[in-house]
């Protein structure tokens, strides 16, 4: 049933009791994609507030309200961090929060051109924190931990964070099985770490465009640099 193209709410539900959550993912983003208001309302009862993957969810709930992944993704993370739920987190309505959100939601796949988003953006350090003490994104906070200094970290893991896809794509890096690798013990392992390295390093827009050649990604990370041209060495 998890496997199948349908929504099968039962089965979300079946996975969370055995312990199975990350295989759950693209279940609950199907729900709330192609699933009516009642089953969205129904799983949003059944998954808690704080889910890694409610913000999707509630998008499509809230949509009419004009609530979207971006903005749900970004009031998650704050809330992260201060401590209270995403829906209780009041975003501020200018230019500098809109290009947040559409970098949370994204990050790089449309191309470094049209993202205004960088050190200036008020949201650039909660993002970088985030990144650096949230469970479902220690595969990344590993990455810049091992490569960066102290002072260069925020960069890189805003870097790591837009190249990989934003925040939803930030959250699947996930254990192929939970019963066997727990996620924590995933999520800091060498297999994990290295799956964010080659997910940097050929990172791609959604037209299958490079997103930096090595110099312009020296301009967003410099000590993310070194990394991924060993990596991309070792490749070709």
């Amino acid at each position: 049933d998890a496997t199948s193209l349908g929504i099968i709410i039962p089965a979300i539900q079946r996975l969370y009791e055995i312990g199975e959550i990350e295989a759950t993912e693209l279940l609950v983003k199907n729900v709330a994609a192609n699933g009516s208001q009642v089953e969205r309302k129904e799983l949003a009862e059944f998954l808690a507030p704080g889910s890694e993957f409610a913000p999707y969810l509630r998008a499509f709930i809230y949509a009419r309200e004009g609530v979207t992944t971006g903005q749900a993704a970004l009031q998650r993370i704050t809330g992260a961090l201060q401590g209270v739920e995403a829906e209780s987190v009041e975003l501020a309505d200018d230019p500098g929060t809109r290009t947040a959100m559409a970098f949370v939601d994204v990050g790089y796949q449309a191309g470094i051109q049209t993202s205004d988003y960088g050190q200036n953006n008020n949201h650039y350090g909660v993002v970088a924190q985030w990144v650096m003490a949230a469970p479902e994104a220690a595969a990344v906070a590993n990455v810049c931990r091992r490569v960066c200094s102290v002072p260069e970290i925020p960069a890189c893991a805003n870097t790591v964070f837009g190249l990989i896809g934003g925040y939803y794509e930030v959250i699947r890096f996930d254990s192929p099985l939970e019963a066997v690798i727990p996620q924590s013990r995933f999520v800091t392992s060498e297999r994990a770490t290295a799956m964010v390295l080659r997910r940097i390093a050929f990172a791609t827009t959604e037209a299958g465009e490079e997103i930096f050649p090595n110099r312009e990604l020296t301009g967003k990370s410099k000590c993310l640099i070194n990394a991924v041209v060993a990596l991309r060495a070792r490749t070709n």
